[in-house]
């Protein structure tokens, strides 16, 4: 291998530490409690189980979720204890302005490597979501395994992609999407979003929506659109959604999205776009 060949390829399988993503894994059953409650996928960390839920609401309903759920194996053993949450404030109410899909994640210390199903126990101070013997081997569930690096590089016609799966941010304004992976090259950014929980409802993206670099500086304006239109309304159940924006400058780590729509802002507030 030339120096050069070998130079390819440690940057093209240069990746962080990767995660496994089970979708949409096996319960043995749930409480009444529950039944409008989904587990979509389960993603195993070093450190972390990280739950991705999705709650159905009726108009003018809301629940409260507790610091005290937890999960923990279904076989007996240590109650892990919810660290943190994404798309939703625990012990805060959750209100339902419309019939609507709350989408959000549940972050919990990760069981033994041993552990192969767990149970989870949703404190709601009343109704509480019991759901049995959630499947998280990633050997019985080999098929349904994603092995999903944090980030990374690949090659696409020549030109060299920078990857960030998942990335972190520090505040978001609507639990209805997620940021699922940004995108980036020497002339371009693309934003990825995962469009949830919006059934009787519309999605505008304008003209005018936006990325800028969160310490300040230039606002680079959405250049093109993909699954939606610029300045046009889409139905949105499940949707996925490419935003496309310049380049941003090498130095820069965290960015801001202005989404700006007519009837509701998609803001995301020190997103994570750094390249290391």
């Amino acid at each position: 291998m030339t120096y050069r060949a070998f130079i390819l390829f440690f940057v093209l399988f240069r990746i962080n530490a990767s995660a496994q993503v089970i979708n949409k894994p096996s319960i043995a059953a749930k409480s009444e409690e529950a039944a409008d409650v989904q587990i979509n996928r389960v993603e195993l960390t070093g450190e972390s189980a990280i739950i991705d839920f999705n709650v159905r609401q009726q108009k003018g309903t809301s629940f409260v979720l507790s610091s005290n759920t937890y999960i923990m194996p279904s076989e007996g053993g240590e109650k892990l204890y919810l660290k943190n949450a994404i798309g939703i404030s625990i012990d805060s109410p959750v209100k339902a302005t419309r019939n609507s899909i709350q989408n959000f994640k549940l972050i919990f210390p990760r069981p033994g490597n041993n552990v192969k199903l767990i149970n989870f126990h949703g404190e709601t101070g009343g109704d509480n979501w019991n759901i049995f013997e959630i499947d998280i081997d990633p050997v019985e569930n080999s098929e349904k395994v994603i092995e999903v690096p944090a980030k990374g590089n690949k090659l696409v016609d020549g030109v060299l992609w920078r990857f960030i799966n998942n990335p972190s941010y520090e505040a978001k304004s609507d639990v209805n999407y997620e940021i699922t992976k940004v995108e980036l090259s020497y002339d371009q950014t693309i934003l990825f979003f995962e469009v949830t929980g919006m059934y009787d409802d519309w999605i505008i993206v304008p003209k005018e929506s936006y990325i800028q670099p969160s310490e300040g500086g230039d606002k680079l304006y959405i250049e093109s659109a993909e699954g939606t239109r610029i300045a046009g309304e889409e139905y949105s159940g499940v949707m996925f959604v490419r935003l496309y924006f310049p380049a941003l400058d090498s130095s820069v780590s965290k960015i801001n999205v202005k989404v700006l729509g007519y009837n509701r802002n998609w803001s995301v507030f020190e997103l994570d776009v750094d390249k290391d």
